[in-house]
């Protein structure tokens, strides 16, 4: 018997019954956000799917896969920080700037700078808060449970990084003086 079959524009994955495909952009872009790396974050996403597979097979129960997937990608991505002794590379924002791609105005460009900076600079634990809450559209509860802490402490992080992002944001931003004309 199979493991993975296709019905009806479903993958089914023994217990794990969901469009995987539709959870590999948000699970990349998670992973990006980690990782800072695209091989590094592939990497990641194709473990955690590995690895979520292999759990279903084994007979593990999956009540809401897109949690699931996300819980398992953040553990695969702590055990390499722990076993790599480092929370990998660090890309300053304005080196990888040009690549991003960003369609708009100049001002539009200059505050997504502001605020990719902003966010950089946010400790490790309140980012991947910001990222999974704001980003991702998880609930706390399930964003606590990802990231194996309690659901006061997300709400305190996210706080946290909310109010640091916009401090420095608000901090880089000249005040804007209207001109009288007559």
């Amino acid at each position: 018997m199979h493991a993975l079959t296709r019905q009806v524009g479903r993958w089914m994955v023994d217990g794990l019954s969901s469009d995987l495909h539709s959870h590999i952009a948000s699970m990349r872009r998670y992973a990006m956000a980690l990782a800072g790396d695209t091989v590094e974050a592939d990497d990641l996403v194709q473990e955690s799917l590995r690895r979520a597979i292999a759990y279903t097979r084994k007979g593990g129960s999956v009540r809401n896969p897109r949690a699931f997937l996300f819980t398992v990608l953040h553990n695969v991505w702590a055990n390499q920080v722990q076993s790599n002794g480092s929370a990998g590379q660090h890309i300053p924002i304005d080196d990888v700037a040009a690549t991003l791609g960003i369609d708009g105005n100049q001002q539009r460009q200059v505050e997504l700078k502001a605020l990719l900076r902003a966010m950089n600079d946010l400790p490790k634990d309140h980012r991947q808060v910001l990222l999974l809450v704001c980003l991702e559209g998880f609930a706390y509860r399930e964003a606590a449970a990802m990231l194996g802490v309690p659901i006061g402490t997300v709400m305190s992080r996210l706080a946290r990084a909310r109010k640091n992002v916009i401090a420095q944001i608000s901090a880089e931003q000249p005040a804007r003086q209207l001109k009288r004309v007559k």
